[in-house]
């Protein structure tokens, strides 16, 4: 797929969701002032941020003429994977804590690729990535996260 094509899709998808939100917040939620915000204030703006950061992706592709045209479907293993690794650290950061999540989520997110990515390469960046969630969220937002739950 050539990246007039990719922009076009991606700047209309940023759009759409940004577009979305903020109608979504708008229409749900308290707004208040900008004296006084209310709990939809923020996300509405994000929402329109996200709306506006769409238009400059989209609009230079559409104005080239470029024609949608049927557009493949992404690689199913790929899919796959990033989906599973989402879902693997939704359910283990509950009964295990931060650091495995973040190893299960690497470990399966470096099997999306197809080319094989090696294990010292996901074992850096598990470890890598437990480290900043550790120092972001451990002490620099104190949080109260845990990083290691042993449910034995």
């Amino acid at each position: 797929m050539d990246e007039g094509r990719k922009d076009l899709i991606g700047g209309a998808l940023l759009l759409i969701a940004g577009g979305a939100i903020a109608v979504h917040c708008y229409l749900s939620y308290d707004l208040g002032s900008l004296r006084r915000m209310g709990t939809g204030f923020y996300p509405m703006l994000s929402g329109i941020a996200l709306a506006g950061l769409g238009l400059p992706i989209l609009l230079p592709p559409l104005l080239s003429g470029i024609a949608i045209g049927r557009v493949p479907l992404p690689p199913l293993r790929a899919a796959f994977f990033v989906l599973a690794a989402v879902a693997a650290f939704a359910l283990l950061y509950a009964p295990f804590g931060l650091f495995p999540a973040i190893v299960a989520m690497v470990g399966l997110a470096g099997l999306a690729s197809p080319v094989r990515t090696s294990l010292r390469d996901l074992a850096v960046m598990a470890v890598v990535l437990c480290v900043l969630a550790w120092a972001i969220f451990g002490l620099g937002l104190s949080l109260g996260l845990r990083m290691l739950n042993w449910p034995w």
